[in-house]
This record gives structure tokens, C-alpha cells and sequence, in this order.
């Protein structure tokens, strides 16, 4: 039957045989290249993971320095209101 195909064709049966040979490793070769592909897009997306959490950290640290900044400004109010001329307290008997 694969004889007939070959003649149909118009080529040998050898000929067959290394066209077919030929067919099957470069769909391999694709599917390796697949692999491959898929494999940098896997790491590309594991990458983007990374991202995000330093993004994440990174506004976590803003928000920190955005509170050590209030901080210090309510110790800067304190020490004014400190310094302030002094107030007399009446009591009553």
C-alpha cells in the first residue's frame, strides 16, 4: 500500500521514506522549540511575580516613611507646644 502511494506519487519508496523522516523531525524540532517558548514564558511570568512584590514592598516602604514623616512631625508640634510660655493653673478650694 505504501509502495502504490510512493508510485502514485511518482517516487520511490526510499524517497517516501526520507520525506517522511524529514516531516518527523522537523515537527519535532517545532514541538522542542514549543517547549522551549513555553519555558521562557513560564520564567517571564514567574518574573513578573517578582515584580509585582517588590512593588508591593517597595509602596510598603512609602508607606512607612510616609508615617516615620508624621511622626516626627507631631514630635516637632510637642516640642512646640513645650517650649510655649508657661500656663497657670488655678485650682479651687
Amino acid at each position: 500500500m505504501i509502495a502504490a502511494l510512493a508510485g502514485a506519487l511518482g517516487i520511490t519508496l526510499t524517497e517516501l521514506t526520507e520525506q517522511l523522516a524529514g516531516d518527523l523531525r522537523r515537527q519535532r524540532g517545532t514541538a522542542t522549540e514549543l517547549r522551549v517558548q513555553q519555558g521562557i514564558v513560564t520564567e517571564l511570568r514567574r518574573q513578573r511575580g517578582f515584580v509585582g512584590e517588590l512593588r508591593r514592598q517597595r509602596g510598603f516602604g512609602t508607606d512607612l516613611r510616609g508615617q516615620q514623616g508624621t511622626a516626627t512631625d507631631m514630635r516637632r508640634q510637642q516640642g512646640t507646644s513645650r517650649r510655649a510660655d508657661p500656663v497657670m493653673l488655678s485650682l479651687a478650694a
